[in-house]
């Protein structure tokens, strides 16, 4: 059941102030920005309809749900074996790599998380410590 609680923690998590380093990965929002190409809200909704239908927002989408419904880090590790396999450059895998585990680190501390975090335990994998996040 959906709480209150939850949709202000979803919302917390997908704040740009959360600190995973998205700031960082923006697609070149900022340069289509500087350039006039975005400059109102719905100039801003069609950008970001394109990074989900035609960028790496889709595949974002296709492993996020592919995550949510792994059951055990067995079913995670292979979700994440297509994440690897599908990021467009090393530059995009390092990108997951390091907002996945800022993402971890960030909440685990403040939700804390039992027992030893697997971000700790597989530094280069993406995915896997959201199994610790959304599975007891």
């Amino acid at each position: 059941m959906t709480t209150e609680r939850d949709i202000l923690t979803l919302a917390q998590w997908l704040s740009p102030a959360f600190p995973v380093g998205a700031f960082a990965y923006s697609h070149g929002l900022e340069s289509a920005v500087q350039a006039g190409w975005v400059a109102s809200g719905p100039e801003l909704a069609e950008w970001l309809e394109d990074v989900i239908a035609h960028g790496s927002g889709c595949n974002d989408c296709i492993l996020l749900r592919a995550a949510y419904g792994a059951h055990g880090p067995e079913a995670l590790a292979e979700v994440n074996a297509m994440a690897k396999a599908v990021a467009a450059s090393s530059e995009r895998q390092l990108e997951q790599v390091l907002q996945g585990a800022a993402f971890c680190k960030t909440t685990g501390a403040i939700w804390g998380v039992k027992g030893q975090s697997t971000s700790i335990l597989l530094p280069s994998v993406p995915l896997l410590p959201s199994c610790r996040l959304t599975r007891p």
